[in-house]
């Protein structure tokens, strides 16, 4: 009987490592681009660890801890029309398969009131060929 209950007290805690490891992506704080099938899921995940108002910082370090590259664009220097009106940050990940590619890119606004909070968040997940 002593035995079994050492066994049962060794494995508990095993039990229990092995089950905090297993969060569902949206309890985890970090974000990783593969969780998501499309561009929706993604950018409701990044809405839900940064929401509307908080720091632009907060998100880019978020994004750059998840693989992607990011870089903030004035209104000055736009060549195609993604936006004119105002400046952003644009993040973009690429992700070889095969001889695919998968490119993520997020396009994070700033609030006119604060140029350091988020007023809002679009996300686009291309698919090319190599």
């Amino acid at each position: 009987m002593k035995k079994i209950i050492y066994v049962l007290l060794f494995l508990l805690p095993i039990n229990g490592a092995f089950a905090m490891g297993n969060k569902p992506a949206d309890e985890k704080k970090e974000f990783r681009f593969e969780d998501y099938e499309n561009a929706e899921e993604a950018e409701a995940a990044l809405l839900k660890l940064h929401p509307i108002g908080s720091s632009i910082d907060s998100i880019k370090s978020t994004l750059e801890n998840a693989g992607a590259e990011c870089n903030f664009i004035s209104k000055d220097k736009i060549i195609d029309k993604i936006d004119k009106e105002e400046d952003y940050l644009f993040c973009s990940y690429n992700k070889p398969f095969l001889i695919f590619l998968y490119e993520w890119r997020i396009i994070i606004y700033p609030s006119f009131r604060d140029k350091e909070k988020i007023k809002g968040i679009k996300v686009h997940k291309f698919f090319h060929t190599i």
